[in-house]
């Protein structure tokens, strides 16, 4: 929480919202590909992220997109197994 200037502060998460914090540590989804994104209506409030999209590729930090912004467990777990491997050399 707050390490950085530039992290993920809006992730697509209902616990985050209801209580109002921040998700420490966590990595969101997206970015992706405009081929994919134009087939959802997705409607944003924060497109703030806009100015760093290309045509082809595109991230919003914004509750409401489920498919850029959303916690991915996947490579979450993947990097807990990195760091720990690397945390016993």
């Amino acid at each position: 929480h707050g390490i950085g200037k530039s992290y993920t502060k809006n992730f697509h998460s209902q616990v985050t919202y209801i209580k109002g914090e921040k998700l420490p540590g966590g990595i969101a989804a997206g970015p992706v590909t405009e081929d994919l994104l134009k087939n959802y209506n997705i409607s944003r409030d924060n497109v703030s992220q806009e100015k760093f999209n290309s045509p082809e590729v595109k991230y919003y930090d914004d509750r409401n997109d489920y498919l850029t912004n959303e916690p991915t467990i996947v490579t979450t777990a993947t990097a807990l197994f990195v760091f720990g491997i690397l945390g016993n050399r």
